[in-house]
């Protein structure tokens, strides 16, 4: 049994637990490198000038640290940001906030990827000993998990994206997500066959015809990929670094992690995430001139 919030402090000092040891668990102390002025003041303007008054402000302020920022995922917001800020369309702000955060995870989960697949064949060409008579695969966790994570963020991108049009869309306002399946003619979709649908319907045929391209191009593969993991225990056909059986001549065949297609894991996720970064763009481009034709909320 774990020690409440509410009971004596285990340690005996005869304060309540979330008085004490708790407090000390959920923060560090570090010493202060420079002599910042200690803060126990703060000003309020009596219409005249302002006054010291006793007490701090409780303000957290958020910042990110400028080597996590990423320009071109910060310019692909900027303008679409700006337009809906001067329209006071909150709702869309929160979902583009939404989005953005989602897109900076696709990111990470990139770096990461390429990361581990540097430093692995790093590792190979420093100190390899061959192996005899069969190939071998080592299951790199790092490289299986990120991969998998990679894919379901690049669909919650997807996602997020109709949220986003459903803001300036009414038909597609109930659309949450872009794994709804349709057909249009013939032509049966595996993913986003519904919003496509609707977005012809609703007049909107250059947003029909952008998703539709990228569907044909990569969502649909990869959304079939991340369904695989979503349904099974992992993505069937994914393989880590595989090494071939020492066959004389001083050399050794190791073959890069690949994904089910056989691409280069590294390889497509760049290209993923390219291609991902494109769609954004161009869809924000046609959003952008409903949001600033629209009237401003009230």
């Amino acid at each position: 049994m774990g020690v409440g919030r509410n009971d004596a402090c285990p340690c005996g000092s005869g304060k309540k637990y979330k008085k004490c040891c708790q407090l000390k668990e959920r923060t560090l102390s570090v010493r202060s490198s420079n002599n910042s002025e200690a803060i126990a003041h703060h000003s309020v303007f009596d219409g005249e000038k302002w006054h010291k008054v006793p007490g701090a402000l409780a303000v957290r302020i958020g910042m990110v640290r400028t080597e996590d920022r990423n320009i071109e995922i910060d310019s692909l917001f900027e303008k679409i940001s700006r337009v809906a800020s001067d329209k006071s369309a909150y709702q869309i702000l929160k979902k583009l906030d939404d989005c953005k955060h989602k897109l900076y995870a696709v990111e990470f989960h990139l770096k990461q990827i390429v990361q581990e697949i540097k430093e692995r064949a790093a590792e190979f060409e420093r100190n390899y000993s061959a192996a005899s008579g069969a190939a071998i695969e080592i299951a790199n966790h790092v490289l299986i998990y990120e991969t998998e994570a990679f894919l379901f963020q690049v669909k919650s991108n997807l996602d997020l994206m109709v949220q986003v049009m459903g803001q300036v869309i009414p038909s597609l306002k109930s659309f949450r997500t872009f794994s709804h399946s349709g057909t249009h003619g013939t032509q049966e979709y595996a993913a986003g066959g519904k919003v496509i649908k609707q977005l012809r319907a609703s007049g909107e045929i250059d947003m029909a015809n952008l998703f539709d391209a990228h569907r044909t191009s990569w969502i649909e593969e990869m959304t079939i990929m991340r369904d695989t993991i979503t349904h099974y225990s992992g993505l069937r056909g994914f393989h880590c670094f595989v090494e071939e059986p020492y066959r004389g001549d001083g050399q050794v065949q190791i073959h890069y992690p690949t994904m089910p297609s056989g691409e280069r894991v590294d390889a497509y996720c760049e290209k993923i995430h390219g291609q991902l970064c494109g769609l954004y763009r161009d869809a924000f481009e046609r959003i952008e001139g409903v949001v600033a034709s629209a009237p401003k909320s009230s």
